[in-house]
């Protein structure tokens, strides 16, 4: 993962001497930490706040917000192929 190889050569230390502090707890800096506890794509920071929000408006009474979901939309995967990205 880019970032952690740039940490790696801004400092000379290399991943496993740095430690993430997410939320509270500490976590080893590697790959699959990021992955497991990062918000990677603002889909995926969506989908993780949003469905947490829809879960207290649903409490309170109020209208749920639509996450939207790039990957249903017809415009964009066809974009998406003519790119070859899918």
């Amino acid at each position: 993962m880019e970032i952690l190889e740039d940490m790696e050569t801004l400092t000379g230390l290399g991943a496993e001497e740095w430690k993430l502090q997410i939320g509270e707890k500490m976590y080893p800096a590697s790959q699959e930490t990021i992955k497991q506890h990062i918000a990677l794509s603002p889909l995926q920071y969506r989908e993780q706040h949003e469905t947490e929000l829809n879960e207290w408006r649903d409490l309170a009474g109020l209208e749920q917000v639509v996450i939207y979901d790039g990957k249903k939309d017809k415009d964009i995967q066809a974009m998406q192929r003519q790119a070859g990205i899918i």
